[in-house]
């Protein structure tokens, strides 16, 4: 910044986060800054507090010492990755407990998704990044009691480069500190009317965005927060230049203005009868109708509810192949579920008053041919359970402006235009979930996209809102500052691949797969969800994309196109145990990584089966490779763990020298189905 600019004047936060730093050894100080007992003596307490089932104590102590709560959270997230032991597990599950009560975010699961799924190479990486942190850290503790400017531009540098390697790592925890760091390099009391501001802004907003994606409002967010609102209402962050691009100006956020005054559109319903039709971002659209969501019912006089729905009908096996339905809920059954085979579209309406809608679904009764995962599996009625499975059949249409607008209730919680929910599913695993989106239909187009806050109209941007459980929709014309992102796709096109926006466009999803550049408002992105698919009907194969510890944060410039990779080369991961005289690796654990850092998850008729070598570190040539087992008939099915251990190779156990004590495993497939070669890294 030139040296007239004006004063900021914001609140230092060196001291606050040196403090912390000295009490929380993974903030970056040394932990021999602080009395060596103080964070083991809170550890301590808080493992009797669980021996004693003391909640009230274990509320108290994470309420009370939040450096401490975090540091615990991390430390144990890891070595549960490390060492699984019983008192480590229990400890887990105490602290879950503990972080509820005290802080009700969805941290602490955040970090133990990280920490279950990280791969030992990228943990060997990160641990190296960790250290050089550590170090980095300590270093600026050193100039800045010395007030060493040079020393700490030079610092700044390397916080942003631990900063970028952090997220390539997945860390969100220590990405974010290290850009507030970055942040303190800068200082207006080291460099005074020399400050660079946008560089400040831009390294805080960093760390509030990664706070935000870990749900954690921790004291450095809480501190930062009131600085970077300063400076992003002085127009100071790099979303908000000057109209020369400088460090001044006057500020222009990404969106510009509402250009007209917000229109309130009445809806129309529209049932939707097959699962043929325009392509939807839906992962159960299409005829292995097993997977689709299910009404279960055990011995006839069974109930069953659609969960999803805030008020569902109250479904009841009243005979051998007989469903009947109470509508209201008053206890009379006012009409028969049609499950004659075939698929059926089923009414009915939800809500009261303003809010009352006509709403449907598909349904279509289990039958003895169903099959899964390409084995027979009968779902066909008997004495002791039935299922009825039920796909999306509702949407709602409006007038925009003069372009037709349909949204579907794809995620099927009864409401048209809601944020995508997650789900657990049979072959996700432990810890993941499923995200469920509504879709609409703009205009002409031939394929659905996610419903999202900012929508591009051929009039122009809009941006949307949902009212009354869709009954009507509110649209504000709005102008915006765009940049483009633009699929970079090898080895195999995605069906869908969808990014969400984060700060102020956290409600907005755009599909990458339907052109070869989509535009999207200015700002960071990051993938979200996506569907890649080969054949069609019963010869369909498709797999789950989810992002992977490893996936970037796109950040999109006015004018700007940034590139997504995605696809080949793909590269398998694992878990392995190593013994005297075997190995074993964990079918389960078997995950399918693509250039992009995503991972593919519910691959359904194309099943990974790989084929294992394990070396010695250090040399190059591998064993035989071994294939590893599937389960491939209706015998596999009883014996080897039902429908979830269909998703995922079976445990392999190779036979090894008992010399060979440091070894690497590979995992290679020669043509998967759905993805083709993969040769995996050896680790």
């Amino acid at each position: 910044m030139a040296s007239n600019s004006p004063r900021v004047l914001l609140a230092s936060l060196t001291s606050f986060v040196l403090l912390f730093a000295a009490f929380f050894g993974p903030a970056g100080a040394a932990r021999a800054a602080a009395p060596q007992g103080t964070y083991f003596e809170f550890r301590d307490r808080f493992d009797k507090a669980i021996s004693l089932n003391a909640k009230d104590e274990m509320k108290r102590l994470f309420s009370g010492h939040e450096a401490f709560a975090i540091n615990l959270v991390m430390d144990t997230c890891a070595l549960i990755q490390a060492d699984p032991s019983e008192r480590v597990m229990t400890r887990m599950e105490g602290i879950k407990t503990a972080w509820a009560a005290a802080k009700d975010t969805e941290f602490v699961k955040h970090m133990e998704r990280y920490f279950s799924y990280l791969d030992t190479a990228i943990a060997r990486e990160r641990e190296k990044i960790k250290a050089a942190y550590d170090k980095a850290s300590r270093e600026f503790a050193t100039a800045d009691a010395a007030k060493d400017k040079s020393k700490l531009n030079g610092l700044a540098e390397e916080f942003e480069a631990l900063a970028k390697a952090f997220e390539e790592a997945g860390d969100k925890y220590f990405a974010g500190n290290a850009w507030l760091y970055r942040a303190l390099c800068f200082e207006e009391r080291f460099h005074g009317a020399d400050t660079k501001f946008r560089l400040v802004a831009q390294a805080y907003r960093r760390l509030v965005d990664l706070r935000l994606e870990i749900d954690l409002k921790d004291g450095f967010y809480r501190e930062t927060l009131p600085n970077l609102t300063k400076l992003e209402a002085l127009g100071f962050g790099e979303l908000k230049e000057g109209p020369a691009g400088g460090e001044g100006g006057a500020a222009a956020g990404p969106v510009l203005k509402g250009a007209g005054t917000t229109l309130t559109l009445p809806t129309t319903f529209s049932a939707i009868e097959d699962v043929e039709g325009p392509p939807r971002p839906v992962y159960n659209l299409d005829e292995h109708h097993s997977l689709w969501n299910p009404l279960y019912f055990a011995a006839v006089g069974s109930t069953a509810q659609l969960s999803r729905l805030e008020k569902s009908p109250v479904f009841k096996r009243s005979g051998s192949s007989k469903i009947e339905m109470d509508l209201d809920g008053d206890g009379t059954f006012d009409r028969d579920l049609p499950v004659r085979g075939n698929l059926e579209l089923v009414e009915f309406e939800l809500g009261e008053g303003a809010s009352k809608r006509k709403w449907a679904m598909l349904a279509k009764a289990g039958n003895e041919t169903d099959q899964y995962q390409s084995v027979l599996l009968s779902n066909a009625a008997s004495d002791q359970n039935w299922s009825i499975f039920v796909a999306p059949g509702a949407s709602v249409t409006a007038d925009v402006a003069g372009t037709t607008l349909q949204v579907f209730d794809d995620n099927m919680d009864g409401v048209y235009g809601s944020w995508p929910a997650t789900y657990g599913h049979t072959g996700m695993p432990d810890g993941l979930f499923q995200p469920e989106l509504d879709s609409i239909l703009v205009g002409e187009s031939k394929r659905a996209i996610p419903w999202s806050e900012y929508v591009r109209f051929p009039s122009g941007w809009m941006k949307l809102e949902s009212q009354n459980g869709g009954t009507s929709i509110l649209a504000t014309p709005t102008e915006v500052r765009t940049g483009k992102l633009k699929l970079v796709a090898k080895g195999l096109t995605p069906a869908y691949l969808v990014v969400q926006g984060l700060s102020d466009f956290e409600h907005s999803y755009f599909d990458l797969a339907g052109a070869k550049e989509v535009e999207v408002p200015v700002g960071r992105y990051k993938l979200f969800w996506g569907l890649v698919t080969k054949g069609s009907k019963k010869q369909l194969m498709k797999a789950l994309v989810l992002p992977g510890s490893g996936s970037p944060i796109y950040e999109v410039l006015d004018g700007k196109t940034v590139e997504v990779a995605f696809g080949a080369p793909f590269n398998y991961t694992c878990e392995y145990e190593k013994g005297d005289e075997k190995i074993t690796i964990a079918g389960k654990s078997v995950t399918l990584i693509g250039a992009g850092g995503e991972r593919y998850e519910r691959v359904y008729g194309a099943v990974p089966r790989p084929e294992v070598s394990y070396r010695k570190v250090g040399t190059k040539r591998g064993s035989k490779p071994e294939e590893m087992p599937i389960i491939q008939d209706r015998d596999g099915f009883d014996r080897r763990g039902g429908y979830a251990a269909m998703w995922k190779p079976l445990d392999l156990v190779m036979e090894k020298n008992s010399h060979e004590t440091e070894i690497e495993v590979q995992l290679t497939e020669k043509k998967n189905k759905l993805f083709g070669k993969i040769e995996g890294t050896w680790h």
